[in-house]
């Protein structure tokens, strides 16, 4: 899964992080989060859930990780996965230079 987004005004200074709703990700399965090409973090599996409960997870990092401008979120599960993982509702928040 990848999106593009933009954070046009970011602080770099600052930290960001991003919120991201996923499920079907198993209790021993990760998934690889990368923003511009840098890793950021894993999102870890739902510790016994049903497959089809949709979790929330939040990742935070450094604000110079974001461009002032196009950015790209990466998200690759790290083991080969019999159902799709699915991620829907990405929020991105930054600080911004006023």
């Amino acid at each position: 899964w990848q999106e593009n987004f933009n954070t046009g005004g970011r602080h770099a200074a600052g930290s960001a992080y991003i919120i991201i709703e996923l499920r079907r990700l198993k209790n021993s399965e990760d998934a690889l989060v990368e923003v511009n090409g840098d890793g950021v973090g894993l999102l870890t599996g739902n510790k016994g859930g049903p497959d089809d409960q949709w979790q929330t997870q939040i990742l935070s990092f450094k604000g110079s990780t974001l461009k002032d401008g196009n950015n790209a979120i990466k998200v690759t599960p790290r083991v080969s996965l019999e159902k799709q993982c699915q991620i829907r509702n990405v929020i991105c928040h930054f600080h911004q230079d006023t």
